[in-house]
C-alpha cells in the first residue's frame, strides 16, 4: 500500500482501541504488518485478538468495534485501490512510451492482422498444435498400439512316465508293516 506504513496503521490501532498493555501493542503491531503486507485474513486474525473499540475518538464521538473495524477496512480498500490506480497508470505510460519509441524507428504501432493476410496471402499466425493420441490418453488405455508381448514363454507341461506304486508294496512300506506285525501294542499306544 502506497503512503500507508505499518506504524500509521499501528498508531491508529493504539488510538481507536486504547491499547495499553505490552500484549495488546505487540498482537496489533502483527496486525498492522498484515495489514502494510495487504494480508486481510491474517490481519482479521490478529485483530480478533484485540479488545473491542469502544473508544471516544479525537473528535469525540464514541466509537463501537464494528465502526473501528469497518474503518480500518474501508482504509485496506482505499489503499489497495489507489495501489491498482497508481499501477494502471504506469502501465499505461508504460505503453505509450512503447507507442512513441516504434513510432520514431518506423514501425507500425498495431498491426492489422486482416491487412497482412490481404497482402500476403497467408495467415501469419502459428498454426495449431494437434497432440498425439499418445500425448491424450495414458498408455495403458491407448488402443492404436500393438499388444504387449507375454511376459514369458509357458512352461512345457510336466510329464512323467512312471507307473504310480502303492507304499505298500514299497520296501519302507513293507518294513514298516512287517515291524507293526512284530510289535502289536506299539500301534495301539502311537494313537
Amino acid at each position: 500500500m502506497v503512503g500507508v506504513s505499518a506504524e500509521s496503521i499501528l498508531q491508529e490501532l493504539v488510538n481507536t482501541r486504547g491499547l495499553t498493555s505490552r500484549f495488546h501493542r505487540a498482537v496489533a503491531a502483527k496486525a498492522s504488518q498484515a495489514l502494510a503486507k495487504n494480508s486481510p485474513r491474517d490481519a482479521m486474525a490478529w485483530l480478533e485478538l484485540l479488545p473491542a473499540a469502544g473508544r471516544v475518538d479525537a473528535a469525540g464521538r464514541n466509537v463501537s468495534a464494528e465502526q473501528a473495524r469497518e474503518r480500518l477496512f474501508e482504509l485496506v480498500t482505499n489503499a489497495v485501490a489507489a495501489d491498482e490506480i497508481e499501477e494502471q497508470r504506469e502501465v499505461d505510460k508504460l505503453r505509450a512510451e512503447n507507442a512513441a519509441l516504434r513510432a520514431q524507428i518506423g514501425q507500425p504501432v498495431a498491426v492489422d492482422r486482416a491487412a497482412v493476410v490481404a497482402v500476403s496471402g497467408t495467415d501469419t499466425r502459428p498454426s495449431p498444435i494437434t497432440p498425439s493420441i499418445g500425448d491424450i490418453v495414458p498408455p495403458g488405455e491407448r488402443t492404436d498400439k500393438p499388444p504387449d508381448p507375454p511376459l514369458r514363454e509357458p512352461k512345457p507341461p510336466v510329464v512323467i512316465d512312471a507307473k504310480p506304486v502303492p507304499w505298500d508294496q514299497t520296501p519302507s512300506g513293507r518294513a514298516y508293516h512287517d515291524w507293526i506285525r512284530t510289535h502289536p501294542d506299539w500301534d495301539v499306544l502311537c494313537w
